[in-house]
């Protein structure tokens, strides 16, 4: 089964191969190399990692893999693609399925099963013209009460469950929509029409009327984390923060948040980075400002940033890890931010303190951030009327408990978070 050699596309309908990947057998990593005629077009869709002005690129010489696990040896761009750690989960039951030994496959292989179903707009195809022309299967069905029913079964067996007789039709469902989705938590990509009712798979070609979704399934009744979601997606809206249109779906007395995909505008694909990808290096708010300020985006990304970090802050977000933010871009090449996602309320009410920080820094500080350390990082980067963004953040903020009541919350968990909020 393995996989030596990918040809990656990038989907516009017309550029056709960007470069393509090779596989060494013997250090076991991948390396990249562009393909000069893509080069000839001026896109660069990695313009600080692996740009394709950068002599290694004008020498046409590979980029290597990074050497970070995150990166499961593959170049930044590259391992952007890649599912977390749940589809993981489910691409090792499939090859488990197939009697695939860890010996006889490599990251190619993912990426080729991938195909042109990744996150973003690459595509990835087997040098040797076998790919799946999976764009032109119609979409699926999806059973969504069912799909819920066994991703709680293969989260909580911890041991994913293998193909058989009895479960194919439900592993046929959960791999046509949730091995391409990032994050550690059951998820599917779904497409949904403007009037819910039939829920398709959306890595197919779905029906007009219909528009891609990520949804989140909900695992634990007693934590109501995807309610959470939504509570807190109301709140980042409130604040003046870009996110996409979102929503609580409940079927068969489960309740999961649904969210519009911002690397698609109906069917079409939108090259989407996430910060692990666009520099790797990064470990703090800082360390994004300054890739913005190499990016030359528009004065009102860094106040949406700015915004963020807030947020992230005053509402205990402590996942703000580098794959929570992404860059897209734009019809003419240029990028922007991306709409925020997973504003979420992180903490773990139970584990030890010094779990809880915050994965990104803020004036060298993961946590017992203040609002002097916030202003600090507006006045390095020019950020306009900073103390109204802070309060505008803190007023959203205080809405919490109200909207947490609204959906049922239990009071004791009301407290217990709003009592974790800062700077109020």
């Amino acid at each position: 089964m393995m996989k030596t050699s990918l040809s990656v596309k990038y989907d516009t309908g017309s550029i056709g191969s960007i470069g393509n990947l090779l596989w060494n057998t013997k250090n076991k990593q991948d390396a990249f190399t562009y393909n000069p005629l893509f080069v000839e077009q001026q896109i660069d869709l990695a313009p600080i990692q692996m740009s394709i002005q950068a002599p290694r690129t004008q020498q046409q010489l590979p980029w290597p893999a990074h050497d970070d696990k995150l990166y499961r040896s593959l170049p930044p761009m590259i391992a952007d693609a890649l599912p977390d750690y749940y589809g993981h989960a489910l691409y090792k039951a499939w090859l488990n399925a197939n009697k695939i030994y860890k010996s006889k496959h490599c990251p190619l292989d993912l990426l080729a099963f991938i195909g042109n179903s990744a996150i973003g707009a690459l595509e990835f195809e087997p040098d040797d013209g076998l790919t799946e022309k999976k764009v032109s299967k119609p979409a699926m069905t999806i059973d969504l009460p069912a799909l819920s029913l066994f991703s709680q079964k293969v989260l909580r067996e911890k041991i994913v469950p293998s193909i058989n007789k009895d479960n194919a039709h439900y592993w046929q469902q959960i791999m046509a929509t949730s091995i391409f989705a990032g994050g550690r938590q059951p998820k599917a990509i779904i497409g949904i029409g403007e009037k819910i009712g039939q829920i398709l798979s959306a890595n197919g070609s779905l029906p007009e009327g219909y528009q891609p979704y990520l949804l989140k399934f909900e695992q634990d009744q007693n934590y109501p984390a995807t309610k959470l979601e939504y509570i807190y997606y109301k709140i980042a809206r409130l604040a003046g923060i870009s996110i996409m249109d979102s929503r609580l779906l409940t079927i068969e007395n489960s309740t999961h948040f649904l969210t519009k995909r911002f690397d698609r505008n109906g069917m079409e694909k939108i090259h989407t980075q996430t910060l692990a990808a666009m520099a790797p290096h990064v470990k703090s708010y800082e360390g994004i400002f300054e890739v913005m300020h190499q990016l030359k985006l528009p004065a009102s990304d860094f106040k949406q940033q700015y915004l963020r970090m807030v947020f992230n802050v005053v509402m205990r977000n402590v996942d703000d890890h580098n794959k929570n933010f992404s860059f897209c871009m734009d019809k003419t090449h240029n990028w922007q931010l991306s709409p925020a996602y997973d504003q979420v309320f992180s903490l773990n009410l139970s584990a030890p303190h010094y779990t809880n920080r915050h994965s990104l820094t803020v004036c060298g500080k993961n946590e017992h951030i203040t609002k002097n350390d916030l202003e600090k990082v507006a006045l390095q980067n020019n950020i306009q009327h900073y103390k109204t963004l802070i309060d505008q953040v803190i007023d959203a903020a205080s809405h919490f408990a109200a909207y947490a009541k609204e959906l049922g919350l239990p009071e004791d968990l009301i407290r217990a978070i709003q009592s974790q909020h800062t700077l109020a």
